[in-house]
Order: structure tokens, then C-alpha cells, then sequence
């Protein structure tokens, strides 16, 4: 019986557990759900990897790489962290995208003109795509002229093109046509012969003939070039009378414009026939004044009296001048003052001034005049006039003078051109050309070519520390050309065949002479430029006076107009 219960108990167990598995099926596991990611790079750059097929929720690593002159911008779905985890949980394509680097170009302007390019305006900075070429024009204002760029590019052509290929600037230089700003006051020195300027005042018109004793500089001192005419009544002198007229005193601004200075019109009686004047600080008083020569009538007519007195304008350091007529109250009789210079002779630091009488009487053939008071203006008190110790013959026939220290000696150079060969109508053959040595009383020669020598100024053109000399000379009044001369110290070598390969064109210019030459860097652009004055051409003085100019480059005076 008890075994009957124990089995009765086992089978029991038995039934149970197979009852349960019966009740509870086992679930097969879910398959893996997988996405498509799709990396690619734009131009410009590279990507770590392309994406592939990934199960849900896994996370992807990619890195964006610009290429060269790219950056990278951004991905497509706006992330823009070049190197980013993705979480897989769908099919996802997305680009990474890389632009051009961009370099700021700078241009700047001097002077008044523009740049035109359709994406570069004057004055600003526009930032360009590496690789871009950008066309830059120059487009000078009116009454100025473009002289080139400089920074990034170096060109005197009004049209560039530049490769944008980092941060660039470049600079766009114009200068005024008519009045060049780099010349102060400070620019006249203590000699005579850096007075003179080329003519380059715009919109205006004079009568008779070019002035030939036009002043340049800035006598009210505000900066700018003024200009001063004296106004010279040329055809009444070549008849013989003595018509005397009042200066004419113009203004110049900034632009090179000349307003009529209303301050000093009328104010002041002119010579007779002014031919030549100087500027200098006489009385030392810092501010500059003017001395006047005049031939008186300046004729061959019969019975005339050719002279006249000289004139000093003193400056009033208010815009106006104190005149003086030196005439006989000073001890100076009238005279044919044909040409004046002044130099620092006695090294004060003021110019005395420097006067040759070329044709008598003989008693009066040179004076020198300096100031020796105190700063205030009294000429009167402080006036001193002298003669120097140079022979009649020697002075006869002398048109033109000019004082410098041509050898770097201390001792000042008076120069002295004229006739080189007797004159058809002097009874007197005169001696030629030279340099008088104020000090050693030493006299070289000057040995032109042209029969008489108008007008002389100084370069070192061999760049030995001398200086050498550049003169407009004529052959008979018809045949104007350049003529320079090295300092040999003891004599003057011809070397205008070396120095200037086309000489001045007179065949084509109606005049007589050339009656000033103008010397130096007048626009700052560190080039040496040498101008004509044509004074007898009528229709080159309407226009432009200074047509002729040279720049001295490699070594050589090359003309630059035509």
C-alpha cells in the first residue's frame, strides 16, 4: 500500500511540470534593424570615411579636412564642428563643406583720384577669395596725375591685375598737376639758384609774354604755393618807353588754383622791365622776401635810357610786404640790372645779394647788398651796399649770374653767362663765360658751344660730390639747347653727349631762347626733373610753359614730353 501511494505521488509531479511548459511558449529574439550612412566631401576638402551600414544605435566618428586654400565651412544638416560622433537611428547622408579662404586687400589713395573695379572702392578694404585676380584702374581726378603703386604691387601703369593669395595692401599715389605739395619754404635755401619752380599753377592766363621774374612760394604761409607776376610791360619796353605796372598777387590753394589776392592788388609798382627775382630770408627773420632786377627799357630803339632802379619786397609776416626802392637815397645809382643772385657769402646765414651791371656805366658794375641790423625790418639803419672787385671787361655782356658753392669748399662760385665771341653790334669783344671764385679770386672758363649762355643750374650728375652745371644756351638768338659741363674742379669738361640724348627740340618751338631752367625732385617722387620755360613760344606759354621736362634715370636725363 505505501508503494502504491509513492508512485501515486511521482506521477503526479510528473503531470504538473509538464502541464506548465505547455502554458508558456519561449518568444525567438527580434532581428537587427540597420541604417545607411552616407559622408561626403565637398570641393575643397576630404572626409575621414564614407559612412557604410550600421545597426540602430550605433555611433559613427567623422572628420572634415580642407584641402589647400579651403576652409571648412560646415556639414550639410548645419553642424559645423569638423570632426562630430553620429548615433545611428536612421538612413542619413550629409556633405561637409569647405570655401575658399578670404584675404583682406587694402587700397589706399594719396592724392585725389580713384580706383575703379566693380567689387573695390576707394578707401575700403573688401575681402576676396584665395586665388582671386583683381583688376585695380587708377582714375586720377582732374588737375591730377596718377604716379603709381607701391605695397603689393609696384607699377607706374594706371591699369594692374593682382593675385589675391593672402592679405594684401597696396597704395594708388596721385599728385597735382599744377602745385606740388612737398615744396615748402624750407625748400629755398640760402643760394639763389633753388628759387625758381617750373610753372604749374592751373586756370591761368597771362598777356604779352611768358613772366619772365615769376615768383613761387608761400608767402602768406598757410601751406600752399602762391604766385607772384610782375606784371612787366614787355612790348613798351622793346619800344623804349618806361611804362611801369602794378604786380599781380595770386593765391594758390591745395589744387594748384589761383584766386587774385585782394590784400596786396594794386599795392605795389613793378619795374620797368623785371628780369629776373630772388627770394630769401634777407633780414633773417624766418620769413621769406623778394628782390627785383630791371633792365629799364630793354631795346634797340635810339635815344633810350635802359635804367632803372631795384626793388625789395620785405615780408610783413601778415600776408604783405614793405617795399624798398633801392635807388640813389641807397647809394645804388640806377642801373641795367639784367640778373641778380645771393648767396650765404659771409656765413651768417643770410644771402647777400649779388648784382653784375653788364653794360655800364662803368663806375657802378657790381654791388653786393646784405643786411646787417636786427630782424625787425629796418632797412634803413641796417642796409649795407658794397662793391666786390670784378673787372669791367670781365662783367660786360654778363645776362645771366648765379652764386653756389660748387665745390664743397666753403668758398661761394659766382657764375657769370653771356656772349662767348663779340656781339655784331659791340664794339667790344668781351670775355666769355665763367665761375669767379668770390674768395681766391680764381676764374675758370665755361666753353659753350652756343654763342651765349642764358641760364645755369647745378647737379651732381657724376655723383662725385661736386656739383656740375646745366645751361640753356643759343646760337644768334634762334638755336636753343642744353649744354652740360662736369666740375673738373680747375676747369669745365662738355659732357652733354654722355648725359642727355635728345636735346631740346627748337626746330619746332617758334621762340628765340630758352630763358629758365628748373632743377629738382618737385613732386617728392625721389626722381630728378629738369624743365624748360619757353618763354618766346607764344602758343606753348598759353598752354603749358614747362612743356619740355626731362627725368634724370639711369644716369641719363631722358625727356619725358614731346
Amino acid at each position: 500500500m505505501r508503494k502504491l501511494l509513492s508512485l501515486l505521488s511521482i506521477f503526479a509531479v510528473v503531470l504538473s511540470c509538464s502541464s506548465d511548459e505547455t502554458s508558456t511558449p519561449v518568444t525567438p529574439p527580434a532581428p537587427r534593424v540597420k541604417y545607411t550612412i552616407t559622408l561626403s566631401a565637398g570641393e575643397g576638402g576630404t572626409v575621414s570615411t564614407t559612412g557604410g551600414e550600421y545597426e540602430a544605435g550605433q555611433t559613427v566618428s567623422v572628420t572634415a579636412t580642407p584641402q589647400g586654400e579651403y576652409l571648412f565651412k560646415g556639414w550639410s544638416d548645419g553642424n559645423t564642428n569638423a570632426t562630430r560622433t553620429i548615433t545611428v537611428n536612421s538612413n542619413t547622408t550629409l556633405t561637409a563643406n569647405f570655401e575658399k579662404k578670404k584675404y583682406p586687400l587694402t587700397v589706399n589713395i594719396e592724392g585725389e583720384g580713384e580706383v575703379l573695379e566693380e567689387i573695390v572702392n576707394s578707401g575700403r578694404t573688401t575681402d576676396y577669395d584665395s586665388g582671386t585676380t583683381v583688376k585695380l584702374t587708377a582714375v586720377p581726378a582732374e588737375g591730377w596725375e596718377f604716379v603709381g603703386w607701391t605695397g603689393a604691387i609696384e607699377s607706374e601703369e594706371l591699369e594692374v591685375q593682382l593675385l589675391v593669395s593672402e592679405a594684401k595692401e597696396v597704395n594708388a599715389e596721385f599728385i597735382s598737376e599744377y602745385s606740388y605739395k612737398g615744396i615748402s619754404n624750407d625748400y629755398f635755401s640760402l643760394n639763389s639758384v633753388n628759387n625758381r619752380l617750373p610753372y604749374l599753377f592751373k586756370e591761368f592766363v597771362w598777356t604779352d609774354f611768358f613772366p619772365e621774374a615769376m615768383i613761387i612760394f608761400d608767402y602768406n604761409n598757410d601751406g600752399n604755393l602762391d604766385f607772384i607776376d610782375p606784371n612787366t610791360d614787355v612790348q613798351n619796353s622793346i619800344l623804349g618807353n618806361r611804362i611801369r605796372r602794378n604786380m599781380k598777387f595770386y593765391l594758390g590753394d591745395e589744387k594748384g588754383n589761383l584766386i587774385e589776392d585782394i590784400q596786396n592788388k594794386d599795392k605795389f609798382l613793378s619795374l620797368i622791365h623785371t628780369r629776373k627775382s630772388i627770394i630769401g630770408d634777407f633780414n633773417g627773420d624766418g620769413f621769406m622776401d623778394i628782390f627785383f632786377a630791371s633792365t629799364g627799357p630793354d631795346s634797340n630803339q635810339p635815344n633810350y635810357i635802359p635804367n632803372d632802379y631795384l626793388l625789395m619786397l620785405v615780408n610783413d609776416k601778415n600776408g604783405s610786404f614793405i617795399e624798398f626802392r633801392l635807388d640813389s637815397n641807397y647809394g645804388v645809382a640806377d642801373g641795367y640790372w639784367h640778373s641778380v643772385t645771393a648767396s650765404d657769402i659771409d656765413n651768417d646765414n643770410k644771402p647777400e645779394i649779388i648784382l653784375i651791371n653788364p653794360k655800364g656805366p662803368w663806375g657802378n658794375i657790381s654791388r653786393i647788398i646784405e643786411f646787417e641790423g636786427d630782424t625787425g625790418g629796418n632797412w634803413n639803419n641796417g642796409l649795407v651796399i658794397s662793391e666786390f672787385d670784378i673787372s669791367v671787361l670781365d662783367a660786360y655782356n654778363k645776362f645771366t649770374s648765379e652764386s653756389i658753392d660748387l665745390n664743397n669748399d666753403g668758398n661761394i662760385k659766382l657764375i657769370l653767362g653771356g656772349h662767348q665771341v663779340k656781339h655784331p653790334n659791340d664794339n667790344y669783344d668781351g670775355t666769355g663765360s665763367f665761375s669767379y671764385d668770390l674768395v681766391t679770386k680764381e676764374k675758370i672758363e665755361i666753353k659753350t658751344k652756343n654763342d651765349l649762355l642764358i641760364d645755369v643750374v647745378f647737379f651732381d650728375i657724376d655723383n662725385d660730390g661736386d656739383l656740375d652745371l646745366l645751361c640753356s644756351t643759343n646760337t644768334t638768338y634762334l638755336e636753343g639747347k642744353i649744354e652740360i659741363f662736369r666740375n673738373d674742379t680747375n676747369s669745365f669738361t662738355d659732357v652733354t653727349d654722355t648725359y642727355i640724348d635728345e636735346n631740346y627740340d627748337y626746330e619746332n618751338h617758334n621762340m628765340q631762347w630758352i630763358q629758365w631752367l628748373y632743377l629738382g625732385d618737385f613732386n617728392g617722387d625721389g626722381i630728378i626733373e629738369l624743365h624748360t620755360s619757353d618763354s618766346r613760344d607764344k602758343d606753348i606759354a598759353l598752354n603749358s610753359p614747362t612743356k619740355e621736362v626731362w627725368w634724370f634715370e639711369n644716369n641719363k636725363f631722358i625727356k619725358k614730353s614731346k
